[in-house]
């Protein structure tokens, strides 16, 4: 229903009420803010809204600039690395799902994010707005859930909010319609969230209502809410913020006790006063986390090598230089000072292993070292020393889920050498699909990587061509570029 130019005016002043409580309320708040803050929540959830906001308005709100202040990446990169390598509770989540404000670009939030998705325990919502990609699997346990029948005793602010949050997601908040497989499933949405207007009506529960009046509004952009919008506006606190019950009240509100319904509020102001989504949706980010990782160690111990071959034999530079080439592409043969070097067989062995199926780095080898006369006999059996001398190698068929099933997850997770050996055998595989706790093994050795990229100085050469390598390896693997995954 289009309202007047004063209704709406009228909407955007109470919106500006609110966002001016929520800034200072925020601004109270100490800086740096730590995730174990109490307040740390509430900082992630303004931080998730603000561009729900922005769309609705058609330019950026003033909340993304509020809750920027608070949220700095370091806190975002604190709670991915303890949701990564711990418990993954309630808070940590909400600051990983707001990350994408201030953290786009971090591995260790696109791997956080990642695991979040993966979690079954974490609330369906929360994976859907983390997911990037589609996933018919969950918006088919999304369909299912909010058509599930609820009983009216059962009804509760509980399950109205998770029903919402649901629903608000799976519709982006008015920027997409969800590919819903049976048309009846809005019908059947419309209906719940009329009843759980009706229930928040009767109680006088500000936040449910206004939950369901933006779900009614999403489902039908016509619907009226101007009467159950009246009861909500005039509960507004002189302080700008809404109370969680509809009635009047001089009291002014804490950060904790008065941001779920002021933020739902303005949310429901702002469909009334702009009329719906206004604003193309940011592109999601590529998330490309170890690959990004590896880009960053190769990127920390590049400054390092210069020292290093000026006080080592070349053989030692040789693993360095062929995971820097694997690394970056180019010819780091050649800046270690190992033009012309004859590594001997058992250095080309190595080499061979070390820049198997990188067409880049074996060129390089090939056109720099003098690999000729210390080819073993047998190089003609060996896919690795074919690759390395130029030779066709058979990619195979083969399911390579076989590869990782030979030793346990925990072996993959904890043993390096261990891991390390099963990327080199899947490499001949087309680009692998791990499963669940794969994935997570996955991430673990990327944190690793993340982490030792953090403080190159403590490396020895050995440990920094080990870790490079293994990068290379699992981005490869894992992380191939778009159009060799689409030939595969």
């Amino acid at each position: 229903m289009q309202l007047d130019a004063t209704y709406q005016q009228l909407m955007r002043m109470l919106a500006a009420r609110g966002l001016d409580w929520t800034r200072q309320r925020v601004m109270d708040l100490p800086d740096p803010l730590s995730p174990d803050h109490p307040a740390a929540a509430q900082v992630a959830q303004l931080a998730r809204l603000a561009p729900v906001l922005s769309g609705l308005r058609g330019h950026m709100s003033p909340l993304e600039d509020i809750a920027a202040r608070r949220l700095c990446p370091v806190m975002v990169r604190e709670a991915s690395e303890r949701g990564l390598t711990g418990k993954m509770t309630a808070t940590l989540r909400e600051l990983i799902a707001a990350g994408e404000l201030v953290s786009r670009d971090d591995p260790a939030w696109q791997m956080a994010r990642l695991a979040v998705v993966d979690d079954p325990q974490a609330d369906l919502a929360d994976r859907l707005a983390l997911a990037v990609e589609p996933m018919p699997e969950l918006m088919a346990e999304a369909e299912a859930a909010i058509c599930a029948q609820i009983p009216q005793e059962v009804i509760c602010d509980a399950r109205i909010s998770r029903f919402a949050r649901l629903l608000m997601q799976v519709y982006r908040f008015g920027a997409a319609r969800p590919p819903f497989a049976d048309a009846r499933s809005f019908g059947h949405a419309h209906d719940k969230a009329r009843r759980f207007a009706e229930w928040a009506r009767r109680k006088g529960r500000v936040v449910a209502l206004a939950q369901s009046l933006v779900c009614l509004r999403l489902l039908d952009p016509d619907h009226d809410m101007a009467e159950d919008l009246s009861e909500i506006i005039s509960s507004q606190r002189p302080d700008g913020s809404f109370p969680e019950k509809v009635g009047f009240s001089t009291a002014d509100q804490d950060l904790r006790t008065g941001l779920e319904a002021t933020m739902i509020v303005l949310i429901t102001l702002h469909l009334c006063a702009y009329g719906g989504w206004r604003r193309s949706r940011r592109n999601d980010p590529i998330l490309r986390p170890l690959t990004r990782s590896r880009d960053r160690l190769a990127a920390a111990i590049a400054p390092r090598v210069d020292d290093w071959a000026r006080r080592q034999r070349p053989a030692e530079m040789l693993d360095l230089a062929a995971a820097l080439t694997r690394a970056t592409g180019e010819n780091w043969f050649n800046r270690c000072g190992l033009t012309g070097y004859r590594p001997g067989e058992a250095g080309v062995t190595r080499l061979a292993a070390a820049v198997f199926c990188d067409a880049h780095a074996a060129r390089h080898a090939r056109q720099t070292l003098d690999l000729e006369q210390d080819l073993p006999t047998a190089w003609r059996d060996d896919p690795e020393l074919r690759w390395l001398n130029g030779a066709a190698v058979m990619m195979r068929q083969d399911d390579p889920g076989r590869i990782w099933s030979r030793w346990s997850v925990d072996d993959l997770a904890v043993q390096g050498g261990v891991f390390d050996r099963c990327c080199r055998d899947a490499l001949i595989f087309p680009p692998a699909t791990p499963d669940a706790a794969l994935r997570k093994v996955i991430r673990a050795h990327g944190l690793q990587i993340l982490r030792t990229a953090d403080c190159p100085d403590s490396l020895s050469l050995q440990q920094a061509a080990t870790y490079l390598r293994r990068a290379c390896m699992i981005a490869q693997l894992f992380e191939p570029p778009l159009h060799l995954a689409a030939a595969a």
